[in-house]
């Protein structure tokens, strides 16, 4: 019985890739809020409302494109990887955004 899965070289480059792009989300989700409460005072809730909702629909879109392509039966690994690049692009333009807005 023959496996359908890549090779162990390329599943370690899609766990490091897939590894940055998390990473990058979690540091922009984390410098968006740090930013709210910062500059917020009395309406940091409303800011942190306001700030999860766009930075959650960019990413809701991203993801729903990341997903579309894998799930193919024959993925594009130019579509797939060049999908990764932008969701990491995205999310560390998130990430500056909301640190400058913190000073």
């Amino acid at each position: 019985m023959s496996s359908k899965l890549p090779g162990a070289g390329m599943l370690l480059v899609a766990a490091a890739v897939f590894t940055a792009f998390i990473g990058t989300l979690l540091g922009a989700a984390a410098q968006v809020v740090c930013s709210c409460m910062a500059r917020a005072g009395r309406r940091a809730s409303w800011n942190l409302v306001g700030a999860a909702a766009a930075c959650g629909a960019v990413v809701m879109v991203l993801t729903v494109l990341m997903f579309a392509a894998i799930n193919t039966a024959s993925p594009n690994l130019a579509a797939v990887g060049g999908l990764f690049a932008l969701d990491a692009a995205v999310n560390v333009a998130m990430l500056l955004v909301a640190a400058r807005f913190t000073k």
